[in-house]
């Protein structure tokens, strides 16, 4: 497709109809998957997509929205680092501060990006989004926020646990495990279910140090519980770490 054919789609994208704007993204979409592995758009162009596609992920379509999602998952491993960065980066900030009928879209998307993403661009990634999934368990966030930053925490300890376990400069492991089990004790049941899935998946992250201090901070809790349903989520909580990384304590 010319340069000029590509401007006019990226024009279709902010057409009136929905219709239209869909397809036009879908188009873009194409083209991009045409490209031989390894061959990419001219940067400014690529750019300029990846604006259109950011752009209708928070379109007044549900169908819009989504196409956008999925023109996202699919170009994630062709498209430039920085561009890719540029894409997470937005959506991981509306994740946590964008309005809430679209924030289960956009937490989506970056799951997508992360099922799609190659280890070797990971690292960036991985620093670009968790500095901003922290601010999500922050004071003044909803208990909803901080169960959609689990579920990417939870997709980027199963996607590159190997890379995190090898680099321990990625995200703050200490800091994450204090976070994660505070969830544990939270009123809401969802947020309870979602943080057990969590740990189990952050602790095949851990050195063997790590681990023992994490188990300890679940059996201190256990201990302390104060209802029964904090004894049964604790102990959930427990299940998830033995079932993925308990060769590994038994070892020691």
């Amino acid at each position: 497709m010319s340069t000029q054919l590509l401007n006019e789609k990226l024009e279709e994208c902010k057409h009136y109809d929905k219709d239209n704007r869909y397809m036009a993204a879908a188009d873009l979409c194409s083209e991009m998957l045409k490209q031989a592995t390894g061959v990419q758009f001219e940067e400014g162009m690529e750019k300029k997509i990846c604006q259109a596609f950011m752009a209708h992920l928070s379109d007044k379509s549900v169908d819009v929205q989504s196409n956008a999602v999925k023109c996202i998952q699919k170009i994630a491993s062709r498209i430039r680092e920085k561009h890719l960065i540029m894409i997470v980066e937005l959506m991981s900030e509306i994740v946590i501060s964008g309005e809430k009928a679209t924030r289960d879209i956009y937490s989506l998307a970056i799951r997508g990006i992360i099922g799609e993403i190659s280890e070797e661009n990971a690292s960036t990634m991985i620093k670009a989004v968790y500095p901003k999934l922290v601010v999500g368990f922050g004071a003044g966030k909803s208990e909803e926020i901080a169960e959609e930053c689990l579920d990417i925490l939870g997709e980027i300890f199963k996607r590159f646990s190997g890379l995190l376990l090898k680099k321990d400069d990625l995200v703050r492991k200490d800091q994450l495990m204090q976070i994660i089990s505070d969830q544990l004790s939270k009123t809401k049941a969802s947020l309870r279910k979602k943080a057990t899935n969590c740990i189990g998946s952050f602790s095949v992250i851990l050195n063997i140090r790590q681990l023992q201090q994490m188990v300890k901070l679940v059996i201190d809790k256990l201990k302390a519980r104060k209802s029964k349903e904090d004894l049964q989520t604790q102990l959930q909580a427990f299940a998830q770490v033995a079932r993925n990384v308990g060769n590994k304590i038994a070892k020691e």
